[in-house]
């Protein structure tokens, strides 16, 4: 059975021969597609290869190219750093008082 047969079928509760393999993965992602975290985390091509990558290698079933929380926060004014092989880092709060939420 094919990944996408497997998918569409596990989701309409068919028979399956296994449920579908689906990792959330992204520091594992960078180091074995050899990219840096902050590609990763700002660069949408370089995420979607590298989880391609894992996918083709390790037979995911389908992939995972949310972004990183702190990329959701970023999107809505906090200050982030992305350091080139690390974690994003929080740089400042997005509100600080009532007067910020205008």
């Amino acid at each position: 059975m094919n990944s996408l047969q497997r998918t569409f079928d596990h989701i309409e509760y068919k028979e399956v021969d296994r449920i579908p393999f689906h990792p959330i993965l992204m520091q594992f992602t960078v180091k074995y597609a050899e990219v840096n975290y902050r590609d990763f985390c700002l660069n949408p091509e370089t995420k979607c290869d590298a989880n391609f990558r894992c996918a083709r290698d390790f037979g995911y079933d389908w992939v995972n190219v949310m972004s990183d929380p702190y990329a959701e926060a970023e999107a809505f004014g906090l200050k982030v750093e992305y350091p080139l092989n690390s974690l994003p880092i929080s740089k400042g709060n997005v509100i600080n008082d009532i007067s910020d939420i205008a």
